[in-house]
This record gives structure tokens, sequence and C-alpha cells, in this order.
């Protein structure tokens, strides 16, 4: 059986890494600048790593200063780019948020592709600093809020690019307004279905609001990989963790391709609101995702709890 299962693993794989070198040549970068959060690391690193490659000036955000430094002598050495940088931030508080906005306001006129990657979970239920749920915070109310503060610095830039990562667990999410930090209920991958399906809604929506502008929204789907939300992570059942993922978990490297056809393919000028699969095809969220009602009521929610009013 073990044999059996063995082999299914390696056939599985081969299928799937033989999809995923399929994805299609991306566009130059150069004169363009790219941030990324939690890009010191994982499927983050892998990202800017491959476009720091295509000459993008870039700036990955990260927590840890050590590993920030790393990250950019890394990516600088396989890249050939020195236009590296990385910025440190606290991304759990709105403080540090604000705080980001501010340096990077204060180094660059413009932003042309703004990368949410940061994604988390956890087994216990956490609070930030602000009161707000983690996996909520991190995974949706995060990219929500800083999106909003860099609006101008995209605007700026001649036709922007927002990509939001989220992956295949926003198929099993259902919004709860009544309990969206999960304090009657938590369980680690309902939240995180919940915070997953709200920023595929929230990207929807957005795309629709800046129609006649020039910014493109797409959300991009990297997979199972084996970063830091893959199968070492205890938060998952011990069943999905050990059997079920390693099936289909592939390199950090391989999992950034939806990301990065997204964030510098030609193939997609012009063109928004659209769902990027692992092996860089554009596919349609499932039903409960394009929901407008439903946004609409999510989207109101999530300004009035961070204090916001975006202007689209």
């Amino acid at each position: 059986m073990i044999t059996d299962y063995l082999i299914l693993v390696i056939v599985y794989k081969y299928f799937y890494y033989l999809g995923l070198q399929r994805i299609k040549i991306i566009t130059y970068m150069r004169g363009k600048t790219v941030l990324i959060t939690g890009g010191t690391a994982g499927i983050g690193k892998a990202i800017g790593t491959e476009l720091a490659k295509k000459q993008a000036q870039l700036i990955i955000v990260g927590s840890d200063s050590d590993r920030a430094s790393q990250a950019v002598e890394e990516i600088r050495r396989l890249s050939s780019n020195v236009f590296v940088r990385a910025i440190i931030a606290d991304l759990s508080s709105t403080e540090g948020v604000d705080e980001l906005v501010d340096s990077i306001s204060a180094r660059y006129p413009s932003i042309d592709v703004l990368i949410n990657n940061v994604g988390y979970i956890s087994i216990e239920r956490e609070v930030t600093i602000d009161g707000f749920e983690k996996i909520l915070f991190l995974n949706y109310l995060l990219p929500f809020y800083l999106t909003f503060h860099l609006m101008p610095m995209l605007r700026a830039a001649p036709a922007a690019r927002i990509v939001n990562i989220a992956g295949g667990a926003y198929k099993h999410g259902a919004i709860n307004l009544a309990d969206l930090q999960s304090i009657k209920r938590y369980q680690p991958y309902r939240a995180l279905a919940q915070a997953k399906l709200a920023l595929v809604q929230y990207s929807l929506q957005l795309a629709k609001k800046l129609e006649e502008t020039s910014i493109s929204v797409f959300i991009a789907d990297p997979g199972v990989s084996t970063s830091g939300m893959g199968p070492g992570n205890p938060a998952w059942p011990w069943l999905y963790r050990k059997i079920l993922m390693p099936l289909v978990a592939t390199t950090p490297q391989l999992a950034a391709g939806s990301a990065i056809y997204a964030a510098s393919s030609g193939d997609l000028e012009g063109k928004t609101g659209l769902f990027i699969n692992p092996k860089a095809t554009v596919i349609l969220p499932t039903g409960k995702a394009d929901q407008p009602v439903a946004g609409t009521n999510l989207w109101n929610t999530s300004e009035t709890i961070l204090g916001i009013r975006y202007d689209v």
C-alpha cells in the first residue's frame, strides 16, 4: 500500500510540475517598482527573485532584519540586480502598516506592482495589538488596509497592478459577518478559508471599482507549497499535513508562478478582476466568490472596523 502511495505521489507530481513548467514567458520589468509583503522567505522571496531577474526595482517587506538582509543578498546574487532593498515593518498592526507606507512614500513616487503575499494560520486563536483576530487581519484586513493607503502611489503609476495571493482555501470558506473575527467559534482552517474568501471577494469588488482607472487587480493562487503555510505548519490536521499535502505540495519557486504571471505578463494588459491558477491559467472564481451583495456588505464592514473609507 505504501509503495502504491509513493508511485501515486511521483506520477501526480510529474504531471503537475510538467504543467507548471509551461507557464507563459513573462515580460521584462525594467523601470517598474514592485512591492512584495512577506517577501523575505518562501513564495514571496521566490516571486521577488524572478521579478528582479526581469530588472524590476524590488522592495521586499519583512519583520526580521537578519532574514531580510540575507534575502536581499540572495536575490541580488541570483538576479544580478542591485535595485533590491528590504523594509522592516510590523505588518500585524495598523501602526506598523502606517509606518511602512510613510517609509515607501518618502522614497518612491509610485508603485507599479503591489503583491499582497502575507499569509498566516495558527492552531490557537490570536489577537493583534489592534484587537483583530490574527488570521483575519494578516490574510485579509492587512491587504485591504495597505492597498487603501498605497492607492495614491498606485494611481501615480502608468498602469499599476495589484496582485492578491489567495489559495484554493477560499472555495471552502463562508463569511459570517456576525462573527467575522471567530470569537464564538474558532477553528484554524475555517478562519483561514473565511479570510481567503474575503480577500477574493474584496479583490473582485476592487477590480470593479477601479475599472475606469489604469489599475488592474488580479488574484493569484499559488497552490500548496512547502513554504511556511505548507505541510510543516502544525495548524493543519494531521492527516492533511502528513498524507494529503505532501502529495500536492510544490516548491516555493514553482508556487510563485501564478503571482509572477499576474504581476508581469503582457497577456494581461488592459484586463482586471481575473483569477490566476497555479499553472498561470485564467479561470473564474467559484460562485460564492463573485457575489456583489455579499461583497459590498463585507467591504462596508471592513471599512468600518478599520476606520477608513476608500475613495474609488
